[in-house]
């Protein structure tokens, strides 16, 4: 069942079987992630201890454990659990690669690269270290160090032939993007090819670069050649039920920007409202906030801004178990400036200083300019012009790096 994607109904089935055969760790194992996949997280973790209690050294249940405070907003006792995973098993990665993203969007960036180093330290020709540094770089806005490393995990791929080609795809995409914010666009369309030529199981890794492709083409001025890949990248998300759920619900997502870029507004549309429909019930955490407020800016472009606003609500919504992930900041910020334009400068003014203080953790200098900007423009509308200097000449001061377009992702 949580292989199709029926979450509820597997949780049901299992807690109807826990009731007869109470304490059974087969079963806490089984419902514990459940739980925690439909945004019970105080239930999720209650069962994961439980069953803990009887295996207290299961390495993946404790990570699970982690994972479940972090999404609680309790960065202390994930920590905790992190550290006895660690100890479990010192050589196992997933541990350091969650702690690693857990510590990044808490903000706490230092501690966040150490995480990604030390798995490297354990296994230097471990391609995967690589990756998870570049993506930190990566999404810290780090492009040209990022580079490095995402060239590192795939030149590691190719010099060792027992790994499947497959498992360099996720750097080559990421390659792609690093080199696009960098204004390497030859470059960056030479990665995108290189997955698309070496992409054939799962086919939708195939269909995430066909989809990118296509979008970059339109981008380009290239309609027809974009249209090709467009149709070849629905076609193969058609056939695969996973493709509107997480995490490939990135892949509609992405075929719905290529369709928009083309100017194409009612396929683009078409896609986001199934999108929309597939993402209704679940849970707002760091795992699919990124899907949501890409296709709250999906409805954005196509021009339907009351789809965007709720969507970017739902994420403000779940503050408190986000942290202060950057994707909130962002939230933030977007909600308050649509609130601005409606004048509601109360809501407007509280949103802009909760973005700012998010943003101001996390280290987003042009993010922090812009929300200071808009801030002022509320103070503005107040009559408050002292106010509104003051928050200018404080956004005057973050300097902005020149390299321009952030990663999607």
């Amino acid at each position: 069942m949580r292989r199709d994607g029926k979450d509820a109904e597997a949780v049901r089935v299992l807690e109807q079987a826990l009731a007869l055969q109470k304490d059974d760790f087969d079963i806490e194992n089984e419902l514990g992630p459940a739980y925690d996949s439909l945004g019970r997280y105080e239930q999720a973790a209650a069962v994961i201890e439980r069953a803990l209690q009887q295996r207290p050294r299961e390495y993946a249940l404790t990570v699970q454990l982690a994972r479940c405070y972090v999404h609680m907003g309790r960065l202390d006792r994930a920590k905790e659990a992190f550290g006895r995973a660690k100890k479990i098993d010192p050589k196992e990665q997933a541990a350091y690669i969650e702690q690693g993203y857990a510590r990044l969007h808490a903000g706490e960036f230092d501690a966040a690269r150490q995480e990604f180093e030390s798995f490297i330290a354990l296994d230097t020709s471990n391609p995967l270290g690589y990756h998870h540094l570049g993506a930190y770089l990566g999404m810290r806005g780090d492009y040209r160090e990022a580079e490095g490393y995402f060239l590192r995990a795939v030149q590691l791929f190719q010099a060792q032939p027992w790994r499947h080609p497959d498992g360099m795809l996720p750097d080559l995409e990421w390659l792609g993007k690093v080199r696009f914010c960098q204004g390497k666009y030859p470059e960056a369309e030479a990665a995108w090819r290189q997955g698309s030529a070496v992409a054939w199981a799962p086919p939708l890794w195939k269909a995430i670069f066909l989809a990118t492709l296509g979008k970059f083409s339109a981008e380009h001025g290239r309609m027809a050649e974009a249209e090709r890949y467009c149709r070849k990248a629905l076609a193969l998300c058609d056939s695969d039920r996973n493709c509107f759920s997480q995490p490939w619900g990135q892949l509609a997502l992405r075929i719905g920007d290529c369709y928009a870029a083309q100017g194409r507004k009612p396929k683009a549309l078409a896609l986001a409202r199934r999108i929309r429909d597939a993402l209704r019930g679940a849970p707002v955490n760091s795992d699919n906030i990124t899907n949501i407020a890409m296709l709250a800016e999906l409805f954005q472009r196509l021009g339907e801004d009351g789809e965007a606003e709720a969507l970017w609500g739902r994420i403000v919504a779940a503050r408190g178990s986000l942290q202060n992930h950057h994707g909130l900041g962002r939230a933030l910020a977007v909600l308050a400036g649509i609130r601005l334009k409606q004048g509601r400068l109360a809501e407007a003014r509280g949103l802009y200083l909760q973005a700012i203080e998010t943003h101001g953790l996390l280290e987003k200098a042009a993010e922090m300019a812009n929300a200071l900007n808009g801030l002022a423009e509320v103070y503005d509308q107040e009559g408050r012009s002292g106010e509104a200097q003051a928050a200018r000449r404080r956004a005057a001061e973050f300097k902005v790096k020149p390299t321009s377009r952030d990663p999607q992702h």
